[in-house]
């Protein structure tokens, strides 16, 4: 029986990398004021809305480049989910901008979810 030789890793997003990653940022765009159960008012807070837009990009950026530069989407993956891990807590324990409303909890209990499966199947991806 013959049997496929390896030349390498194989660097390859699917369907079950990308998923949880369109999920993530569903579930990011809900903690945005106005569009989900965020009632808390940080429009004036300029470094609050400033960091948002920041963890906005590597998601997006993730998503974006899986098709042409996996590797690069993977590391991307990697940063956005350990980066929404780390805020979602903080969030949690109120240290943003005061104590998060109950309907902010399950969107936070959401994306450290998704932001796990991101940071995980990216890793794998990464590995190879």
């Amino acid at each position: 029986m013959a049997s496929i030789a390896r030349t390498g890793p194989t660097t390859r997003w699917g369907l079950t990398d990308r998923i949880p990653l369109v999920l993530l940022l569903v579930a990011f765009a809900l903690g945005t004021p106005g569009l989900g159960p965020e009632t808390r008012h940080f429009s004036d807070d300029t470094v609050a809305n400033v960091l948002a837009a920041i963890l906005f990009i590597p998601p997006i950026a993730a998503l974006a480049l899986s098709w042409r530069y996996p590797a690069v989407a993977a590391g991307l993956g990697l940063i956005a989910g350990a980066v929404l891990i780390v805020t979602s807590v903080l969030d949690l324990l109120g240290l943003f901008i005061g104590p998060p409303p109950a309907g902010m909890i399950v969107v936070d209990g959401l994306i450290l979810v998704f932001a796990a499966v991101v940071a995980w199947r990216s890793w794998l991806v990464r590995r190879g």
